[in-house]
């Protein structure tokens, strides 16, 4: 009889020691793994929505397709070459051809045709306008950019106040649990009336719901900024903590300054104005000849076509406009009124920018202004706390009244941090109105 093998028990042991190690391994590594992809700083969430959002791939889009009428417009300045062909049946009357233009009755044609304008005003307008437009569009692409920016700034500093906000309203809450606990049991001793229990119920889940509200605030914002940066909804994104900088700020007359040479809103109405220059010039050089050369190399005979009976023909061509029903008058009048439009948007929209520089800047002053406060606030908050300790090691001061102390502490620290996140919010939409919201956030380092 075969002898049946039989495994040890220490390696067994050994085994199952081994099986248990790996999962314990995956389940914490993994987890781990899993997490770290979705922490975000704001560097990382600023590079990814300037990579992923869909309003800059549009500009973006925008862009290249300006960059190609622009290649196009130039193309039609310099000389074509063409290949043209075809055949000619014509009727005999009287002994001579009907279509005068043909040299016989049936001929076959093919040559090669180099076209090259000399001067037509239409064209350097449409050369002239491509860079223009190409111009016009960068600066929309770069405001799409700053306009990303600033959301995500936006949106990534109110989604750390909602969490702070969250975080205050879970420590109130347990407050008010054992503040309800401690009724109930008062309750029973016969220490209060059952009304103080009602309340404490009550403020409890007011507490509770508030915690919801809060939570469901900050998802949403969450939820905004995956939008942003074009991460899936489903994904989950943790965002790392922001420490507060230095607070650095130039002078008002400087952002003002900036704002009329970079804001994209003044440079493109500088463009309208010289697109409008440029239509009122086209419709003056427009009542000028057209000039342009052709040259022909090829065959023009009856068939066969041979290497005997090919040329060449060389074409001088000028195109004088006399009378068009007034049709480049009415283009230099519409470019004047033009003009006069586009300085009165000048005047409104300086006005309007300034006015906007004035309002973030005061805004981003007034927020400075809050840092000092919330930072003295935090530190008086902290000093009440070691105070309510000792007086509770002393029994001068209950359960509660230090519970409610260290609750007024972590509300001063989160006020303290809004503080700065508002600053950074009100610096960005300052740098924003003035053009300067660069993506490498040196401005709030």
């Amino acid at each position: 009889m075969e002898k049946k093998k039989t495994s040890s028990p220490f390696k067994k042991v050994i085994t199952m020691r081994n099986y248990y190690l790996f999962l314990l391994g995956f389940f914490l590594l993994c987890p781990t793994w899993s997490s770290a992809q979705n922490v975000f700083g704001l560097h990382e969430l600023v590079d990814k929505a300037l990579n992923q959002n869909p309003d800059v791939l549009i500009q973006k889009a925008q862009t290249h397709i300006a960059g190609l009428k622009q290649r196009q417009a130039t193309s039609a300045l310099l000389p074509n070459l063409d290949a043209e062909g075809g055949y000619i049946y014509s009727t005999y009357c009287n002994g001579n051809p009907d279509f005068i233009g043909a040299n016989s009755q049936k001929e076959m044609m093919a040559y090669l045709a180099l076209h090259q304008s000399l001067f037509d005003a239409e064209l350097w307008q449409q050369y002239r306008q491509s860079r223009l437009n190409q111009r016009k569009q960068n600066i929309r692409f770069e405001q799409a950019r700053q306009d990303v920016i600033l959301q995500v700034v936006g949106t990534y500093f109110n989604s750390l106040k909602l969490q702070g906000d969250v975080q205050v309203l879970k420590e109130n809450l347990h407050a008010f649990q054992l503040m309800f606990k401690q009724s109930k049991l008062l309750f029973e001793s016969g220490s209060v009336p059952e009304i103080d229990v009602k309340k404490s119920h009550v403020e409890y889940l007011l507490q509770k719901n508030g915690l919801r509200q809060a939570q469901k605030e900050y998802q949403a914002s969450l939820n905004y900024l995956k939008e942003l940066v074009g991460l899936p909804i489903g994904d989950s994104l943790k965002l790392k903590t922001f420490s507060p900088h230095q607070v650095a700020l130039d002078s008002l007359s400087y952002y003002q300054r900036q704002a009329l040479k970079n804001n994209p809103g003044w440079q493109t109405l500088e463009l309208k104005y010289k697109q409008a220059l440029l239509q009122r010039q086209t419709a003056l050089l427009k009542n000028l000849p057209v000039v342009a050369a052709d040259f022909y190399y090829g065959w023009d005979t009856t068939p066969p076509l041979s290497k005997n009976n090919h040329g060449w023909q060389a074409l001088l061509s000028i195109h004088l406009p006399l009378w068009h029903w007034g049709a480049q008058n009415a283009d230099y009048r519409i470019a004047g009124l033009q003009l006069k439009q586009i300085e009165q948007s000048r005047v409104k929209l300086k006005k309007q920018i300034l006015q906007q520089v004035i309002n973030a800047y005061h805004d981003v002053m007034v927020q400075k202004d809050q840092i000092a406060a919330m930072t003295e606030s935090k530190s008086e908050a902290a000093q009440a706390v070691k105070m309510a300790r000792i007086g509770y090691q002393e029994g001068s001061v209950t359960n509660l009244e230090l519970i409610n102390t260290q609750k007024l502490f972590t509300r001063s620290k989160v006020e303290y941090l809004a503080a700065w996140y508002n600053f950074y919010i009100a610096k960005a939409t300052l740098l924003h109105s003035a053009g300067l919201l660069k993506e490498d956030l040196s401005w709030i380092e």
